[in-house]
């Protein structure tokens, strides 16, 4: 599973118009700021920017969506994990302005609720 990272920049640096940047990005969106992450263990400074934006991203989705194996976690849930790894895993700022996205995003917006048993 750890191998996709290196497939997906492989495919995307054999695509016409591709960066290495863009490339980059597929290689090191499971990388994190204090090392912990693969497929190289990298840290901060060495983690492009679009990496850590990615990363972020990446952490949300997986949260919230519905997989075979797991429900999705509740949304304040997930809110409150980015928030812990925001000065450990992941970068700060990204998290930071990911979450007050989040939070505009809300503002105004209708909801239906309902009991889930």
């Amino acid at each position: 599973m750890k191998l996709h990272t290196h497939f997906g920049y492989e495919i995307i640096h054999s695509i016409s118009g591709m960066t290495e940047e863009h490339a980059l990005v597929a290689l090191q969106h499971h990388e994190r700021e204090d090392g912990s992450g693969y497929p190289f263990g990298i840290t901060g400074n060495d983690i492009t920017s679009y990496s850590k934006i990615v990363a972020v991203a990446d952490v949300f989705h997986t949260m919230i969506s519905e997989r075979v194996y797991k429900k999705p976690t509740p949304l304040y849930q997930v809110l409150k994990e980015l928030d812990r790894c925001a000065y450990g895993s992941l970068h700060p700022k990204v998290v930071h302005t990911f979450i007050l996205g989040i939070m505009n995003k809300m503002i105004g917006e209708s909801i239906i609720l309902s009991m889930v048993k």
